[in-house]
């Protein structure tokens, strides 16, 4: 009898504390009364029946939704601009001091002689490369040496160069062209054809490089078949050239 009293007892405090349990659970997980009115047949909900979702998802009258603003991270650091076009080439002129050391026991160089050039681009054909025509008058020249005393040599040349630009501020021209060479002593003229093989080193500074200044420095290789002491010349140029652009 006293056993069944004791779980009798025990079955009421746990039926007890369940109903207890159950009635905090209700009362917590409870939801706010939702008030509904029927009007012509739609069924609306009450003003405080959804929850308010303005602070995390803000709206404007437009209705669109503003996106938030980022703090400017890039510290002054722009985009790299476009290369400049400089426009295409039209011609070149310059000029600069040219000195040639013949091979041969009787002649001479007459002095450092002045060198006047032009250069005419015909076209570009392709991977930074330039085809073009040279013309140079060489005022002073080879004489023999026997007639070193008032004698003048003078040249005019002309011929073909192709143009490698390697760098923004440098490149490569070899030329070949053919020349006149005039020789006047002992009051004889004489005209010696010959054939120049040359390389101009290009520089261009980047401070002017707008302006199209160029330094050349130019070995070069002359040959007179005709002349009857001299058969090569070694020499070299130096000087400056400003390109025309349109």
């Amino acid at each position: 009898m006293k056993q069944i009293l004791r779980k009798t007892a025990l079955m009421i405090i746990l039926a007890a504390c369940g109903t207890f349990a159950f009635a905090q659970s209700e009362e917590a997980i409870a939801l706010p009364d939702v008030t509904t009115v029927v009007s012509g047949g739609a069924l609306t909900a009450g003003k405080d029946s959804v929850p308010d979702y303005s602070p995390a998802l803000p709206t404007v009258e437009d209705g669109r939704v503003p996106l938030p603003q980022v703090a400017d991270s890039s510290d002054g650091v722009s985009a790299p601009e476009p290369p400049v076009d400089y426009g295409d080439t039209l011609f070149r002129v310059g000029g600069g001091v040219h000195m040639g050391f013949p091979l041969g026991d009787d002649l001479v160089s007459g002095k450092i002689a002045l060198d006047a050039t032009a250069e005419l681009p015909f076209t570009d054909i392709g991977f930074d490369k330039e085809l073009g025509g040279e013309a140079h008058l060489l005022l002073g020249g080879v004489i023999p040496q026997s007639d070193v005393s008032g004698g003048f040599a003078g040249e005019l040349s002309v011929g073909l160069y192709l143009r490698f630009e390697l760098e923004d501020w440098f490149c490569l021209q070899p030329s070949l062209g053919v020349g006149a060479a005039l020789t006047h002593v002992g009051g004889s003229t004489y005209f010696d054809p010959d054939f120049l093989l040359a390389c101009s080193v290009r520089f261009m500074p980047q401070a002017i490089l707008d302006g199209a200044l160029e330094f050349a420095v130019t070995p070069l290789v002359q040959i007179m078949p005709t002349a009857d002491n001299a058969v090569c010349a070694l020499g070299f140029r130096l000087g400056a050239l400003y390109a025309f652009r349109n």
